[in-house]
């Protein structure tokens, strides 16, 4: 894995999107590592999801669009940023935009961190130990996306355990229902760590 030298933080680049069966406004953004053998998913709304695709690779003719202008004024402060991605739990990856010249950090989406990341160019970062919990091996040949259950909603969950049981799948509504439990159990408390369950999306 490539590792910056701030801390334990390790590159990812954005590196497609996938759709998920079943849901009409929901998609998985594809992150990976610099080597291409990790990869991270997001769960995000598919506009956005559209919004970076949108991007990539024809920043030119987005230059115009209010996140291009936003960013041509902020980036000429000269400051230098990153987007770090810290940590993860209950559905929700914890991301920040840190100004490294102002010694600053904002709390941002982490949708929102993808998009900004692939129409600046800045580092887009994660800690190894968030990494360590949610990469699963990379395959560009793959048709579908395997998704940690700790970055599912609730409502996707229960949808899935229905599902799960449904098909007579029992390993995976197990895997779901345990998912869920853990949640409640919490009821708003610390974030936990995210057990290795994963999801498999087409």
């Amino acid at each position: 894995m490539s590792r910056c030298d701030d801390m334990a933080l390790v590159s990812l680049t954005f590196q497609g999107a996938s759709e998920i069966v079943g849901s009409e406004d929901m998609g998985i953004l594809v992150l990976t590592t610099t080597d291409e053998k990790w990869q991270v998913s997001v769960l995000c709304e598919l506009v956005m999801i559209n919004q970076v695709l949108m991007r990539n690779g024809h920043a030119q003719r987005m230059r115009d669009h209010l996140p291009e202008v936003l960013w041509s004024i902020i980036g000429a402060q000269k400051h230098e940023y990153q987007i770090e991605i810290t940590d993860v739990a209950n559905g929700k990856y914890f991301t920040q935009l840190v100004d490294k010249t102002a010694l600053t950090r904002r709390d941002l989406r982490v949708s929102d961190a993808v998009l900004l990341a692939v129409i600046s160019g800045m580092p887009l970062l994660i800690e190894s130990a968030v990494l360590r919990k949610q990469a699963v091996p990379f395959d560009a040949k793959a048709h579908g996306v395997m998704v940690p259950a700790n970055v599912v909603t609730e409502k996707m969950l229960r949808r899935a355990l229905q599902q799960a049981i449904q098909q007579e799948d029992y390993e995976q509504a197990d895997k779901l229902n345990k998912e869920l439990k853990r949640r409640q159990q919490l009821d708003g408390g610390e974030p936990d760590a995210a057990d290795d369950d994963t999801l498999h999306e087409g």
